[in-house]
């Protein structure tokens, strides 16, 4: 048995919101990127809920399977308050689901940043892929392509590469990092 997840970059700029949907197994540390959902330009969150539950439904799953979703913290380029994007998205969600946006069916995790947590998140996706943890399906071109031709860089042609990246590393290096094996558990006695 597999949990499914979902994990979100929001970009501030127009074509930069970026979902993705997987399947992991928390005891063996592997997951698969199993689809990619981006926006071709400025989105409202509105559509960014929906391409997330049209890309779920077009796997087969609902939001009901969804175990867990992570997306950046930003605010800045989807709304004028100061509200976080993941709390907008969860109430869209349940907007287009028609349930009541004070009970959103998922709740989406803020991403977990800091001082070289860029370059930590980069190599344990890099460790994944190389030890067979980490499968992405054809489907997920611009997945495919950023992880094969992104070098670290925020600028210029480098920064349509980080989207897909981001919403990766936010959504699977806790999964895939061995040390943070238990951690997740721990029960304070």
């Amino acid at each position: 048995e597999v949990g499914i997840g979902l994990g979100w970059d929001h970009g501030e700029a127009a074509g930069r919101e970026f979902c993705l949907l997987y399947a992991y197994d928390e005891e063996t540390r592997e997951a698969w990127v199993l689809d990619e959902c981006a926006s071709e330009g400025r989105s409202t969150i509105d559509q960014d809920a929906m391409a997330a539950l049209e890309m779920l439904d077009r796997n087969g799953l609902s939001i009901a399977a969804v175990d867990r979703a992570h997306g950046d913290v930003n605010s800045a380029g989807k709304n004028s308050v100061l509200t976080s994007v993941n709390k907008l998205l969860e109430e869209s969600l349940a907007r287009c689901l028609g349930m009541p946006t004070s009970r959103p069916p998922i709740n989406i995790i803020g991403a977990r940043k800091g001082p070289g947590s860029v370059m930590m998140g980069c190599r344990v996706v890099n460790n994944a892929l190389l030890s067979g943890r980490l499968f992405v399906s054809p489907k997920c071109t611009r997945l495919i392509k950023s992880l094969l031709h992104w070098r670290g860089g925020k600028t210029g042609p480098e920064a349509e590469l980080t989207h897909s990246v981001d919403a990766l590393r936010y959504a699977l290096v806790e999964i895939l990092d061995p040390r943070a094996r238990g951690a997740h558990r721990l029960a304070v006695r």
